[in-house]
């Protein structure tokens, strides 16, 4: 009997330390306002620097005719692509947290394909745009040789290669569902729209693969691309074979003023993502702790690149004065079009208040006689 009651009493302050903790959210609602005002703020903006971009591109016939415009162009659409999808990225890192409705499942799965391959697709053409802005410098006859159609093509395989590679696989391998949060698994500290742990070890696979390829190979190339267009230009600058006329010299020196702060931006706005995606998918213990630290790193992760795309059409114009000409233009016709509507439309309500002052005054006299 002794024995029995000692064995209990060993056992049961084991069965104790199990963890039956009540599940606590990693953030609170004064982050959610802050997250939801942020990235409500540049919803907002992107949409409108990136549509009034295209709508530039679109109706300057310089600036269509232009190689750097096409990949500026289709940049801006995928900007305004991850833009439009970025309210599903809001929910399901705040009030969908837990549980992802009443938002249908289909917008988890929308949201991931579409952001994983908006993601590549800016890599691969920021990349691009620097190879063409190398090529331009140090090869101009091969540049001029370069046809517009050619251009089009690979751009269009660049969408292609990238919905293949990233919006079907993710939408197969993520939805919307309860996670068990007392689970040794990574997919404890995610939010309900996520991965499918039937999947994990394709996802974790894919980081390893996929990423390197799509993402941080364009990364260093572009900052390897960059460090070379410097040098080129700085070494024709101060060379004296190369007799550069002044416009020509300022020419070379916005090109690299563009190139630089796209290449900086994209850095800010894509390092800190790729981190927290190969971060995210390693075992770690569940706890507070690391429930926080997953939430933070990944939310201050997507706020870089919600940055960076909105900076974006900025740093073109910076960088363009052609570009950066006709978007004041557009603007200022814009404006004079809606203030030329404002002021007929105020001279048509003088006009008739004047005609009913007559009218009114006329039947006056007339009741007078």
């Amino acid at each position: 009997m002794s024995n029995t009651t000692t064995i209990m009493e060993m056992t049961t302050p084991v069965q104790n330390t199990t963890n039956t903790s009540a599940y606590v959210r990693p953030f609170d609602d004064t982050s959610i306002v802050v997250v939801a005002t942020i990235l409500i703020i540049f919803m907002v903006v992107c949409w409108l620097l990136n549509g009034v971009t295209i709508a530039v591109i679109l109706k300057t016939p310089s600036l269509r005719k232009d190689k750097f415009m096409m990949l500026i162009l289709s940049l801006c659409c995928s900007d305004l692509i991850s833009a439009s999808i970025s309210w599903i990225w809001l929910h399901r890192r705040t009030w969908g947290f837990d549980d992802f409705n009443p938002i249908p499942p289909f917008f988890c799965k929308l949201y991931w394909g579409g952001d994983i391959m908006t993601n590549f697709v800016t890599a691969m053409h920021i990349f691009g745009f620097a190879c063409l802005r190398f090529t331009a410098i140090k090869f101009p006859t091969t540049f001029r040789r370069l046809k517009r159609r050619t251009l089009k093509i690979g751009i269009m395989s660049v969408w292609l290669v990238c919905f293949g590679c990233a919006f079907i696989p993710h939408v197969i391998w993520f939805k919307a569902a309860k996670r068990d949060r007392t689970s040794d698994s990574p997919v404890a500290r995610w939010p309900a729209c996520t991965l499918d742990p039937i999947y994990l070890e394709e996802y974790r696979a894919f980081v390893r693969i996929g990423y390197p390829i799509m993402l941080h190979i364009p990364v260093i190339g572009v900052v390897l691309m960059s460090l070379l267009i410097t040098g080129i230009v700085y070494y024709h600058l101060s060379s004296t074979q190369f007799n550069l006329s002044s416009k020509n010299r300022r020419k070379d020196k916005q090109a690299i003023i563009q190139l630089l702060l796209i290449a900086c931006c994209f850095i800010v706005g894509y390092v800190p993502f790729t981190a927290y995606e190969i971060w995210a998918v390693q075992s770690w213990p569940s706890t507070q702790y690391y429930a926080r630290m997953d939430y933070w790193f990944g939310t201050v992760g997507y706020i870089c690149i919600r940055f960076s795309e909105t900076m974006n059409p900025i740093f073109y114009n910076l960088g363009s004065p052609k570009m950066r000409a006709s978007t004041l233009n557009l603007l200022k016709n814009t404006c004079n079009v809606d203030s030329m509507q404002l002021r007929s439309i105020s001279n048509t309500s003088k006009s008739t208040r004047v005609h009913s002052a007559v009218k009114a005054s006329a039947s006056e006299s007339v009741s007078v006689k």
